[in-house]
């Protein structure tokens, strides 16, 4: 009998225990020294394997399928090419397709020129990174489209559109980034310009982060957030958009929620920000040049019916902090039950600073207005809402008042040399307390409507009276106001 020592013994037990074992073999695939295209070394690669592409130019459609673990590296940024400019046909060229795959990172690549198809396509896919990787010119579709997927990294990702317009018709669905049906997305340090559509769309899709990313020339939205059946959220934060051919954010969608934080969004064509979708909440967001109103909130939800003995139920619109100057229209167009506003800066507008309709509920405070070619505060059928701490400096009027406004609290305004009224109340039942205004050229405060209660309010040096009540006498309540000249008390 053959005996063995027991560091032998070891020895072929380890060998055995290593046969048994089943591995897979890691391999790396090089393009093109072992592979003459990218499509061969992904038609050889299987799960777990790396593909390294030197730098060239590959002009093809790669297309990566049902593969996991999977890391493709561009060393010196090779390129996929869709050839010379092209517009029509049926050709498909110059793009990837990563479609039904898991743990993948894709990182370095160019497609230039991609024709009828995306620049990059990642589709029913799960943990993919997309990283350091461009598109340029692409002619026909998107340069990142993200569909039904999940867990997706895009980090650095550049796109240069057409600096041109030599056939419009033909790259008019070109866009930046599109997200459909996914969720847990996060876009971050984008850069991207010159789209003849969106530079972000976001549709069906929860979840996304777009942090970072700088939108510039884009033909259409810089950002677009909208709902089908789905849901949609979206978070945008500290984001830099300009020249901007309509709005600079917009969402719609009864099941589309937004927050944008830091971000600032300068020459936009249409709105700063476009909030119909179902909720907005905006923190410390700069909106200069806009041709329209640098805030425009009409969302498609409200929040439940108000009864006379319950709190107004906050509703879908949160804006703290935020700032406009330049603006074609309005600083904020407020149609929202519940709003709450706070801490707004507005200057230099060629319509009000701000103008709410429709709205049951809201509360807006800290505001300040300058240089308005039209009222600094404007509402129309307004209820049950509160406005405190108005400063407005040489606005055409001051606050206006509708008749089917009632029921509101405006209370600590200072009015500054309005060139018509301070106030024109045309509304019944509100309260109106500890607000002032100064040297309005005409009237410091214009009532024609009953069953308001003025407190502790002053106007004076007026031009023509600092009141003028022409409701009736004794159809409103003065208690403890300083007015110098006034009419019909």
């Amino acid at each position: 009998m053959t005996h063995f020592s027991p560091r032998c013994l070891a020895v072929v037990l380890t060998i055995l225990s290593a046969l048994a074992t089943p591995t897979s073999a890691q391999t790396t695939l090089r393009v093109p020294k072992d592979f003459a295209t990218i499509q061969q070394a992904v038609d050889a690669a299987e799960d777990g394997d790396t593909i390294r592409i030197s730098k060239g130019t590959y002009p093809e459609y790669v297309q990566i399928i049902g593969l996991s673990d999977l890391t493709v590296i561009g060393l010196g940024r090779p390129v996929i090419d869709g050839g010379t400019v092209f517009l029509g046909g049926e050709v498909t060229s110059g793009g990837l397709l990563l479609l039904n795959c898991s743990n993948v990172l894709i990182k370095g690549l160019v497609a230039r020129n991609p024709v009828n198809i995306n620049g990059f396509t990642v589709s029913g896919c799960t943990d993919v990174t997309l990283q350091l990787c461009r598109v340029d010119r692409p002619q026909t579709d998107d340069g990142l489209q993200i569909t039904s997927s999940e867990g997706v990294v895009v980090d650095r990702f550049r796109m240069q559109g057409f600096k041109d317009t030599f056939d419009i018709e033909a790259v008019a669905a070109a866009g930046g980034i599109s997200i459909l049906s996914s969720k847990y997305v996060t876009v971050t340090r984008a850069r991207i310009q010159d789209t003849f559509n969106d530079g972000i769309h976001v549709d069906s899709s929860t979840d996304v982060v777009l942090e970072r990313c700088i939108l510039k020339r884009i033909d259409n939205d810089g950002i677009h957030a909208s709902s089908g059946e789905l849901e949609t959220s979206v978070l945008v934060d500290r984001c830099k958009l300009s020249d901007l051919n309509d709005d600079g954010i917009q969402t719609t969608g009864s099941m589309t929620d937004i927050t944008v934080t830091k971000t600032s969004i300068k020459r936009a064509d249409n709105n700063g920000v476009d909030a119909s979708g179902r909720a907005a909440t905006l923190d410390r967001v700069t909106v200069r040049e806009a041709e329209d109103n640098a805030f425009r909130f009409h969302p498609e939800f409200s929040p439940p019916a108000f009864s006379a003995d319950d709190v107004v139920p906050h509703g879908p619109i949160r804006m703290t902090n935020c700032r406009a100057s330049l603006v074609g229209d309005n600083g904020t167009d407020l149609s929202a039950d519940g709003a709450v506003i706070e801490n707004l800066r507005l200057a230099k507008l060629e319509g009000s600073g701000v103008q709410v309709g429709d709205s049951e509920g809201v509360e807006i405070t800290k505001v300040r207005i300058s240089k308005v070619e039209n009222w600094g505060l404007e509402f129309t059928n307004v209820t049950n809402s509160t406005f405190t701490d108005f400063r407005m400096s040489k606005p055409r009027d001051g606050v206006e008042l509708s008749s089917s406004c009632a029921g509101n609290v405006i209370q600590g305004f200072k009015i500054r040399a309005p060139e018509g009224f301070g106030f024109e109340i045309r509304g019944p039942n509100n309260l109106f307390q500890d607000n002032t205004v100064t040297k309005a050229e005409e009237i410091g405060f214009f009532v024609n409507s009953t069953g308001n209660n003025f407190v502790g309010n002053k106007a004076v040096k007026s031009g023509e009276l600092d009141v003028e009540d022409i409701a009736g006498k004794g159809l409103n309540t003065y208690t403890e106001n300083v007015f110098g000249t006034t009419q019909g008390l």
